[in-house]
């Protein structure tokens, strides 16, 4: 059994995402069966490769960064347009929004490849 499941879920209650199902959902095309986990330990059932560990701890990643947009969006309702520049937190909101962007990109391209790997294997092995 892999950890990495706890190690989403803390990430979830130390308040850092929004909602830990969030990142193991969007990785639909994992191999293994990300729905067979066990929510009192805290752990996927089935043991994930190193690379589909990778691509969830990006996904993870992910979800933080758009917590972090949402969060200085809700923040940005509350501010004045002087203030909010005031407090850089436009070219914050910028720059994480630039890096949301980057970091999709390439979890899309590491997505792309785990799965093109896992079809030409399949292929082979026919």
């Amino acid at each position: 059994m892999t950890t990495l499941y706890s190690d989403i879920y803390n990430l979830f209650s130390s308040g850092f995402i929004k909602d830990p199902i969030t990142a193991i959902s969007e990785f639909d095309l994992c191999k293994q069966d990300l729905e067979d986990r066990d929510d009192t330990t805290k752990q996927f059932n089935p043991t994930l490769s190193t690379k589909e560990k990778v691509i969830l701890s990006k996904l993870t990643r992910i979800a933080w960064l758009q917590k972090e947009i949402n969060d200085v969006n809700q923040m940005k309702l509350h501010l004045q347009d002087g203030d909010f520049k005031t407090f850089s937190e436009a070219n914050n909101l910028k720059e994480k929004v630039n890096l949301l962007v980057v970091e999709t990109e390439l979890v899309d391209k590491a997505i792309g490849k785990y799965d093109l790997k896992n079809y030409l294997d399949s292929v082979e092995n026919e």
